[in-house]
């Protein structure tokens, strides 16, 4: 076996024990971000209820199936999770201007209100986790999730 074998091999090990320990570490650190998160909205709404509203809220009147697209689910799913929203009074429905065929749900003002209160809950909680770690660090992860991210899409 050659040199440049053996080292090729050493750098695959590493490069494997390393990508193990990110897998660990990613699950442990989205569970435990999860889990907050999951905590801030108990008692208001399902965990996907919350997210179906954040992507309202994020993306303005939308067709369900468009969130439903987003959220890779089916159109039904949505359609549940939205009359679930409605009876809450947290969005609506409206007829678009343009095609009255298509009906679009929208955030109300209570579910405005209600959501800055969860944003406010999940990145107090986001603020407890991360709390012993420098801005420097911070940045750090920060540029690595960007690049992570990017190649991901790219996927």
């Amino acid at each position: 076996m050659s040199q440049t074998s053996g080292v090729s091999q050493t750098n695959n090990s590493s490069r494997k024990i390393l990508i193990d320990r990110i897998d660990k570490l990613i699950h442990l650190v989205a569970g435990k971000f999860g889990r907050e998160i999951a905590q801030a909205v108990e008692g208001n709404m399902s965990m996907s209820q919350f997210l179906v509203l954040r992507f309202i809220a994020q993306s303005g009147p939308a067709r369900v199936s468009q969130i439903a697209q987003k959220m890779q689910v089916t159109s039904s799913a949505v359609t549940f999770l939205t009359d679930k929203l409605v009876d809450k009074e947290l969005i609506g429905r409206k007829r678009d201007k343009t095609d009255r065929r298509v009906v679009l749900v929208f955030v109300t003002e209570k579910g405005a209100s209600l959501l800055e209160e969860l944003e406010a809950s999940r990145r107090a909680a986001a603020e407890r986790l991360l709390s012993n770690l420098s801005d420097v660090e911070l940045s750090s992860i920060v540029t690595i999730l960007d690049k992570l991210a990017s190649s991901i899409a790219l996927a």
